[in-house]
C-alpha cells in the first residue's frame, strides 16, 4: 500500500544506516549530475519521429522518445527519473557514474560485494531472480555497443508489504557507468520493464 513512497529511497536510506559496511560497494547516496530531457523531431517518408534527448556532465544521448513515461520530481541518486502513465507508481530511471566512484568493474569480485550490499539495503524478502553478466548480454540486445551487466530481484519494504521488482541495466561506458532501473510492484513488472528496454535499446551517444 506504502510501496510508491518508498521506489528509490529505500536504498539510500539503508545505506546510510549500514554505511560501515556498504559504503565502498553499494549505491553512492551522493546526487547525480542531472540529464536534462528535450524532445526533437525529424521528418521521415512522409512523417515525423519523435527523439528523446538527454544532456548533462559533458554527454548527450539520443533515444526513441516513450510517450508512457513522464518525467517526475527528480531523486538525488538519479539523473532522471520517470513514472510510467499507466501504471502509477512504476517507475524508470537513469543514473549517471564516473567509473571511479560505483562499480569499477561488472564483473569479479567488485560484483560479487555489490550483491553483498544488497542484503543491507533490502533487508526483508530480498531475492535473486537473475544475473545476467556481459557474456550473456552480448547476446542478447545490445546497448550503445557497450558492455552491460542486467541484473533482477525483489524485495518488499515491510513484512505485509507487497513484493516490488527491481532490474538494473549497468552500462559501462569510456569513462562513465549508465545505469538504467526498471523498479515496479510484480503484478506490474513485465509491462513497464518493456519502457526501460526500449529506452536503452534504441539509445547512442552523440558526442
Amino acid at each position: 500500500m506504502h510501496h510508491r513512497k518508498h521506489l528509490f529511497t529505500t536504498l539510500a536510506l539503508l545505506i546510510g544506516t549500514h554505511s560501515m559496511a556498504v559504503a565502498a560497494t553499494g549505491w553512492p547516496s551522493s546526487a547525480r549530475p542531472t540529464l536534462t530531457p528535450k524532445v526533437t523531431y525529424e521528418k521521415f517518408d512522409g512523417g515525423e519521429i519523435e527523439h528523446l534527448i538527454l544532456e548533462g556532465a559533458g554527454v548527450r544521448f539520443k533515444t526513441g522518445n516513450d510517450v508512457t513515461l513522464k518525467q517526475v520530481d527528480p531523486d538525488p541518486r538519479y539523473s532522471i527519473l520517470f513514472e510510467h502513465t499507466r501504471y502509477p507508481g512504476s517507475q524508470v530511471g537513469l543514473a549517471l557514474f564516473s567509473r571511479s566512484e560505483f562499480l569499477t568493474a561488472i564483473e569479479s569480485s567488485a560484483w560479487d560485494n555489490y550483491l553483498s550490499s544488497l542484503r543491507y539495503a533490502y533487508p526483508i524478502g530480498l531475492e535473486i531472480i537473475s544475473d545476467h553478466g556481459p557474456e550473456e548480454t552480448a547476446k542478447r540486445f545490445p546497448i550503445m555497443g557497450s558492455p552491460y551487466r542486467e541484473l533482477t530481484y525483489s524485495y518488499r519494504i515491510d513484512e505485509e508489504g507487497p513484493t516490488i521488482i527491481r532490474r538494473e541495466y549497468i552500462v559501462t561506458m569510456k569513462d562513465k557507468l549508465l545505469v538504467g532501473v526498471v523498479e515496479s510492484a510484480e503484478p506490474y513488472f513485465q509491462p513497464v520493464s518493456r519502457s526501460i528496454r526500449s529506452l536503452l535499446v534504441g539509445m547512442y551517444q552523440e558526442n
